[in-house]
């Protein structure tokens, strides 16, 4: 009888193609997002559908520090938190997820779904009599979470902030409520009126629960959150998250109200799933920990922060040297992007003007090159293909004595060229530590420089400031 039961169940999930048959794939180790169908002998696929953004966890470096993990704690977490002892590892991560989104604790959960499912569980069954209110397009893991209870259930509709007011009005106002819903939907990609929900379930005296997995680290004026973008330090109720290597693994909770470490306390008592760390984890997680080291996590998780992070642990790809003769045309045609038809005062306007400061700049060039202690052009070369990929020119100038520069020593930067197709990438903030370093060993005082509003930041970042001198030009029409 059970088997014909079974037997018919399948059956139904087929005839409505609804019957799920897995694709083995074999990762491409260093490569990945690419892969190998197993049993093909055809050219690897790329699995866009694929949570490792940007490829960190087959990183090297990210690989070496797994294998560090493994020498000094072993293979496993050895048993639940709630029995065998909560892993330092975890500890770390839940005070740097806090930190990172301004919050009093966090708690960490072995998997996304599992967040979810287990913490609205626990919330419901808790609050006696509360009536959970949630979106129709809310996650498999928010509906089976709801599902699993016995409390009372709305469902309105997506974004709909009008019919979502009707069901709170229907209700008395000091029955317990809460309304579920997510910032970004992954499947439609569309953004809840995160404002319009708050204020509303505040008038009928309702939580909110924000599920934020897919706006963690893309969105809001710092990055972290959608839920920035609303103006709003708090929104009066939970917010779930993925942290991983570059790639959603985990979903974390987050307390946004002043009750975070008493709800934190009733979820480490009631809610049993995140007992259960992930077994791998604290073999992953201590090399993020030791890498993050030093720098706030809110700072960290901006995208430009990530891209940085990524980009220095590729520059194994280049080499920063002084330039020498057999670089002087390249290097020309590195500064024809800052001079040739710029909107600079000092850029060439005509054919004829880039003829001519081009000759001039070969001749200084050729003077200067290794021939000069006044003078230091360094040239950012790629390692593989040694094509030059940027270059910065350095000049000390001998002034009088001034109270910040007694010797009279003042630097001049004067230009850091990129390759347009490979800005972005580090490249100049190398050549400009460079630059610095060789600053310093000559005893230079004061640096100046000219920047453009694309590289403010950088030179900010390395201990620029503005300053309040008017800088004028005077152009002869003889020079």
């Amino acid at each position: 009888m059970y088997q014909a039961l079974l037997r018919e169940q399948l059956e139904t999930l087929k005839s409505s193609n609804q019957y799920r048959i897995f694709t083995t794939l074999s990762r491409i180790c260093g490569q990945y997002p690419l892969a190998k169908l197993d049993g093909c002998e055809q050219e690897p696929v790329v699995v866009w559908c694929s949570n490792d953004y940007l490829g960190m966890s087959q990183h090297p470096a990210v690989r070496e520090q797994m294998h560090d993990a493994l020498e000094t704690y072993g293979a496993g977490s050895g048993g639940s938190r709630n029995i065998g002892g909560s892993h330092e590892v975890y500890a770390s991560l839940e005070a740097s997820l806090a930190d990172g989104h301004d919050k009093e604790a966090a708690l960490v959960f072995p998997t996304g779904f599992g967040s979810n499912d287990a913490t609205l569980q626990c919330l419901l069954r808790r609050i006696p009599d509360c009536v959970v209110i949630s979106d129709e397009l809310n996650h498999a893991s928010i509906v089976n979470g709801i599902r699993s209870t016995p409390n009372e259930r709305e469902i309105f509709r997506h974004n709909d902030v009008e019919h979502l007011e009707q069901i709170l009005a229907s209700y008395p106002q000091g029955q317990p409520k809460i309304v579920v819903f997510e910032s970004i939907y992954s499947m439609g990609g569309d953004i809840a009126p995160i404002a319009e929900i708050v204020a509303v379930a505040k008038r009928y005296n309702a939580l909110t629960y924000l599920d934020e997995v897919h706006a963690v680290g893309m969105y809001g004026p710092t990055r972290r959150r959608y839920r920035g973008r609303t103006g709003r330090s708090r929104s009066g109720g939970h917010h779930p998250g993925h942290h991983g290597q570059g790639h959603r693994r985990n979903r974390r909770l987050y307390r946004l109200d002043p009750g975070n470490r008493r709800c934190r306390a009733l979820l480490r008592h009631r809610s049993h799933l995140h007992h259960l760390a992930a077994a791998g984890d604290h073999c992953r997680l201590p090399g993020q920990c030791r890498a993050s080291q030093g720098q706030p996590l809110r700072a960290r998780w901006h995208p430009r922060c990530l891209l940085r992070r990524w980009h220095e642990m590729e520059q194994s790809f280049l080499t920063v040297r002084p330039a020498t003769q057999a670089d002087l045309a390249s290097l020309v045609e590195l500064r024809a992007y800052l001079l040739d038809g710029t909107n600079a005062s000092y850029s060439s306007k005509t054919p004829e003007d880039a003829a001519r400061w081009r000759s001039a700049y070969r001749t200084w060039l050729s003077s200067r090159l290794n021939n000069s202690d006044c003078v230091q052009i360094f040239a950012a070369e790629h390692k593989e293909s040694g094509q030059l990929l940027g270059c910065a020119t350095a000049i000390i100038d001998q002034r009088a004595p001034a109270p910040g520069c007694l010797n009279g020593l003042s630097g001049w930067v004067q230009s850091v060229v990129v390759e347009p197709q490979w800005r972005g990438r580090g490249i100049a903030k190398q050549l400009m530590q460079h630059l610095l370093r060789w600053f310093a060993n000559r005893g230079v005082g004061c640096v100046v420089l000219q920047s453009t509003a694309a590289a403010g930041t950088l030179y900010q970042a390395l201990g620029f400031a503005v300053s309040d001198e008017r800088l004028l030009i005077r152009q002869e029409a003889s020079a």
